[in-house]
């Protein structure tokens, strides 16, 4: 029955198709995957790309787009997912590691004689005025001798096979190359979701992506030593690839900091942890280079330490990638990328560029406006997903807009030709159909030399059949991309094992992610607090005549609004009768600050910050609590939320969730010192709830003369009032075993 969903699989004949288009050594490969979707129905196939929608956000696995509005505030977006994986042949594969190795090879030399001699510049292959007139050419960093001359440490190049299947570049990432946790992601999700798509695979793994990247910092510590230091430099969570920063530390094992957690002393940097200054000699950068010091560069800069570039002169820190490599993402200099190869390798290019032309020459500006429908235009130094236009795209009046912005500055803007990208079969929801898609293969340059072009490759597909913007803040979704496994050639080592650090060489756990882990604790006890008090109030009223009386509540009233910080004012009569009413206001009020709903929110952005203190499974837990209580909350009113509130149904499913966040907690953390920070503020948020509690309920509760004469035969009393409190504090059955 599904095999009609291949057979009715169209590929256009504008652009060549990954699965149809003839590609030599897949072809095995593409029929053992057409052999195993074909065993799934279609609603079968859009129940596996839900469940890949859950998957991604359960563990978080999210982008970040900024508003439109200007406002620099930014949403989380989950990245669609496709279960048709993007197939390279072996040899192709080999072809495409020799083109991108040299690729880097001559970037990083052009770094080095960008900020030396200039040689390329005197000899005119390269125009002053297109690195002169970057803001990103940093001057500051001329004649800075960087440590074993590796300026690109970690590299990024975007291509894509046209249609007579030739692999073109179109983009360079030379300064922060995003995108490989995504990639590590997709296979992770495609393994758990459809195993069988990889059973007897020659698919080349890519988990070691991690131990890769580490062991390549580590290689250009100034002191040489394989036991230095390093840590991940992030601007922050609001950073739209905050996922992928995280992501990286927690594989490879170091923290996660940002410009506020480091500090300079003595031409030395140092991480602020809870054992005192601890000396880092690797900064792994991901964010622009005028951030990185607000003395020497940038003024404005929150994001970095001061000091920083003193630190680089000095050579006691290695920063990578190097400051100053942002000129390489220059998009005017693809122009010039044959001839920058062969002035510094005296080689032919290998792995050939999208051809580039700059709109300083008037008569490419007169060719662009004569033929906007064969056109794509990019800004030179804005690398956003709103600097590229498709020429055919565009209306009169944007056109017309565009062209005012180029002649009023013609050497910002490059052009292109318009070429249409391969296409791969991509589920829409109800069939296959094809979309371009692009790939970005990931470069690791250590101290050898020699450039490492990794198999964790990331695979993007545009998210529409016309479009050919496949970037993930436009839209754009994922595939998992596999790289097959040729023969080993001869005198080719096997790959090395990664090197261990013991105890006394891991880095203490930094000072701000104690601060978080400590109010993660405090804010998860007090949500588990806040709803047990409301439950079992509820539960009271519900159970007998005890509490029937409006004074006989307030003791629990009191106690509620005390330990979980509410106003006292809201517990009046008239609101006490409304349980629903009460419920929501405790449990899902968002501008209620003390309901359990602002109590999650706060735990879930502490963690957000230091994912990477945090093992997966306690992310995903935590997570998963959290969003579901924020669906509830945006529901409140519906009435299958009102039901679950009224009948306790929610309340009880949060405890159970916080029960199992507990749970993941001891099982799956190391009981360190991240673990005990958590402990601490768990049991002192637990030992003032408890107190907080028991004074108002017990000490005011017994108080008989609260209740009056007519009423004290039906109102609670000092039995009741000790039952309510074990039950609010979860001490029932411990305390009838004993007593």
């Amino acid at each position: 029955m599904s095999s009609l969903l291949f057979e009715s699989y169209r590929a256009t004949e504008e652009a060549r198709d990954e699965w149809k288009g003839g590609v030599p050594g897949v072809e095995q490969t593409y029929g053992h995957i057409e052999n195993v979707l074909s065993a799934h129905s279609p609603a079968e196939i859009e129940r596996l790309t839900r469940r890949a929608h859950e998957f991604m956000r359960e563990h978080g696995i999210t982008f970040n787009v900024y508003s439109q509005t200007g406002d620099r505030t930014s949403t989380e977006r989950i990245l669609p997912f496709d279960l048709f994986p993007l197939t390279i042949p072996a040899q192709e594969w080999a072809q495409l590691q020799a083109g991108l190795s040299q690729r880097v090879r001559a970037w990083n030399l052009f770094l080095r004689d960008l900020y030396g001699p200039q040689e390329i510049l005197r000899s005119g292959v390269l125009p002053y005025e297109i690195i002169y007139s970057d803001p990103r050419y940093l001057r500051e960093c001329v004649g800075i001798k960087v440590i074993k001359d590796v300026y690109i440490h970690v590299a990024a190049v975007d291509l894509f096979r046209n249609s007579l299947g030739q692999w073109l570049v179109f983009e360079d990432h030379l300064s922060n190359a995003t995108g490989a946790s995504y990639a590590l992601q997709n296979r992770r999700a495609l393994s758990q979701l459809c195993p069988e798509l990889l059973e007897g695979q020659n698919v080349t793994p890519i988990h070691n992506f991690g131990t890769q990247l580490l062991e390549t910092l580590l290689s250009v510590t100034p002191t040489g030593r394989s036991n230095s230091r390093a840590v991940l430099l992030s601007p922050g969570t609001f950073n739209e690839a905050f996922y992928d920063h995280s992501s990286l530390a927690r594989q490879m094992g170091i923290p996660l900091v940002q410009g506020g957690d480091l500090i300079v002393l003595d031409n030395h940097v140092y991480l602020k942890t809870i054992a005192g200054l601890e000396r880092v000699e690797v900064i792994y950068r991901r964010l622009d280079s005028d951030f990185i010091d607000p003395i020497a560069l940038r003024g404005d800069s929150l994001l970095g330490a001061p000091g920083l570039l003193s630190c680089v002169r000095k050579g006691t820190v290695t920063i990578a990638n190097a400051l100053g490599a942002d000129i390489a993402d220059n998009r005017a200099l693809h122009a010039y990328i044959p001839g920058i190869i062969e002035f510094y390798l005296n080689e032919r290019m290998l792995l050939p560029s999208v051809a580039t032309w700059v709109c300083r020459d008037v008569d490419v500006r007169a060719q662009v406006y004569e033929n906007w429908d064969r056109h794509v235009i990019k800004e030179v130094v804005n690398r956003s997903p709103k600097s590229v236009w498709v020429g055919k795209d565009l209306s009169e009046a944007e056109r017309k807009e565009l062209r005012g912005k180029i002649e009023a500055d013609p050497g910002g803007y490059i052009a292109q030709p318009l070429i249409q990208f391969s296409t791969a079969p991509t589920w829409t929801g109800s069939s296959l159909e094809p979309r371009h898609v692009g790939i970005r293969a990931f470069i690791l340059n250590g101290a050898t030399g020699h450039p490492t072009v990794t198999p964790c490759v990331l695979t993007r597909y545009a998210n529409s059949a016309n479009s050919l913007v496949i970037s993930s803040g436009a839209g754009g979704g994922s595939k998992d991309t596999w790289i097959l496994r040729g023969p080993r050639r001869e005198g080719e080592a096997p790959a090395s094992a990664p090197s261990f650090r013991d105890d006394a060489e891991r880095m203490p756990l930094g000072s701000r992610s104690a601060d978080s882990l400590y109010w993660i604790g405090r804010y998860a006890e007090r949500t588990e607090g806040t709803t047990r008090l409301l439950r079992v109030i509820q539960q009271l009223r519900l159970e007998g005549e005890a509490f029937q009386d409006p004074r006989s509540w307030q003791p629990l009233w009191e106690a509620l609004a005390t330990a979980t910080g509410h106003p006292m004012n809201f517990f009046k009569k008239a609101t006490i009768q409304k349980n629903v009413a009460l419920a929501q206001y405790v449990l899902l009020d968002d501008e209620n600050p003390a309901s359990a709903l602002s109590c999650l929110r706060a735990c879930r952005q502490n963690a957000h910050q230091i994912r990477e203190a945090l093992p997966p499974e306690v992310w995903a837990t935590l997570n998963n609590l959290c969003l579901d209580l924020f669906q509830s909350a945006e529901q409140k009113n519906a009435p299958q939320i009102l039901e679950k509130v009224q009948s306790l149904a929610l309340q009880d499913r949060l405890l159970t969730q916080l029960d199992e966040l507990s749970g993941c907690v001891e099982k799956h953390m190391l009981h360190n010192e991240a673990w005990h920070f958590w402990q601490i503020g768990r049991y002192l948020e637990r030992a003032l709830f408890t107190a907080l509690t028991v004074r108002q309920v017990f000490l005011k509760g017994a108080d008989e003369s609260r209740l009056s004469p007519v009423t004290a035969g039906v109102s609670a009393g000092g039995e009741d009032y000790l039952d309510a409190l074990l039950r609010m504090l979860a001490g029932q059955y411990a305390y009838r075993s004993s007593y």
